[in-house]
């Protein structure tokens, strides 16, 4: 990184229109901190506006220098977390993680595109949005976690396995004394999913539900901590090449009278490969896929092709999540209730969708 970490500009477009620019390192604050600090700042402007003073933080609040030490003492190499998450990760890696290479990756690299623009979008229509809204909520499920059940299915199945590792991040603000601290709270989670093609969607959903479970109940202990004691056994952790992750917010929030949008980041990395996001901007509103990935390691036609058929995948799993996941993602009969299930798949087929990558779109 750069310093300095955090940058502020203030534009003027006219006498009553300015835009005030916030540039800053991840470090520094997670996605919840800067929503709090714009609720802030917007009360802040409405105040001397209105020609008052605006109203300080509360004093005596905790500060995340106060979370910072609480962390560090939980997070001892023998202490109790530490310890629980290896062992957990000592029985995970009883089973061999392979590096993810589904088959829309390239066979050689192509460094010379433009590995950060590339970027592919499915949304589908408000049946199919309603009805994964109502198998999550049949099986305790978020709709992070019924979409995940989904992709884990679908990218193991591009990648001739039964079994997958996917990367997301997690909010650690599990504290009421955290709600309204200024830092970052987000956790990276490893995920590794052995994909039972057998088990009804149904049955897998559940069962996704509870490694994620497990997952994310050591997801305070940071990877840092946990490679050096499993390379003491000459264990490590598996090679992150996905990850999936779900955004509720939208990227135009408005704070009183000043209206925030996220800008894209075009310097920004991709080291993993792949990034799929599932987003909705409340319950019942429509279901989106955006995929994000490295032109120059994963083909831009093959990328747009998995995520079609993972929103095909997603859509037919909810509407009949008592059908076997193999069948699912196979679909070939033409008669009885998946043959019924395939037609519904083609008429599927009318998703919209974009994608582009580097300068061009296709």
């Amino acid at each position: 990184a750069r310093l300095p970490l955090l940058r502020f500009a203030l534009v003027r477009i006219a006498a009553d229109d300015h835009i005030f620019y916030r540039i800053s390192h991840h470090i520094l604050g997670d996605g919840e901190s800067w929503r709090i600090f714009f609720d802030e700042l917007e009360a802040a402007y409405s105040a001397i506006r209105r020609g008052a003073a605006p109203r300080a933080r509360e004093d005596g609040l905790p500060e995340y220098v106060d979370y910072a030490d609480w962390q560090s003492r939980l997070l001892r190499p023998d202490g109790r977390a530490v310890q629980a998450a290896l062992a957990w990760w000592n029985e995970t890696l009883r089973e061999k993680w392979p590096d993810f290479a589904p088959r829309f990756r390239r066979t050689a690299p192509q460094p010379g595109l433009d590995a950060r623009l590339g970027h592919a979008t499915v949304a589908l229509d408000a049946e199919a949005s309603a009805r994964i809204d109502a198998v999550s909520r049949a099986n305790g499920a978020t709709l992070f976690v019924t979409g995940l059940a989904a992709a884990a299915a679908v990218l193991a199945d591009e990648c001739a396995s039964d079994r997958v590792v996917v990367g997301t991040y997690l909010s650690l603000r599990n504290r009421s004394a955290l709600e309204r601290m200024l830092g970052d709270f987000t956790a990276p989670v490893l995920i590794p999913l052995v994909v039972a093609p057998g088990l009804t969607f149904r049955d897998w959903l559940r069962r996704v539900r509870a490694q994620v479970a497990a997952g994310t109940a050591h997801a305070a202990v940071p990877h840092d901590l946990i490679r050096p004691q499993l390379a003491s056994t000459g264990g490590a952790l598996p090679a992150l090449g996905v990850t999936f992750n779900r955004r509720s917010k939208q990227a135009h929030q408005p704070f009183g009278s000043l209206a925030h949008r996220r800008l894209p980041n075009p310097a920004e990395a991709m080291p993993w490969g792949l990034s799929i996001v599932i987003t909705a901007a409340a319950a019942g509103s429509p279901v989106k896929l955006i995929a994000r990935f490295d032109a120059g390691l994963h083909d831009p036609a093959g990328t747009a092709a998995m995520l079609h058929r993972l929103a095909r995948f997603l859509a037919l799993a909810a509407r009949a999540p008592d059908e076997r996941v193999a069948d699912l993602l196979g679909l070939r009969e033409t008669t009885g209730p998946l043959g019924a299930l395939r037609r519904y798949a083609t008429r599927l087929m009318s998703f919209g969708g974009s994608m582009s990558f580097g300068r061009g779109q296709t």
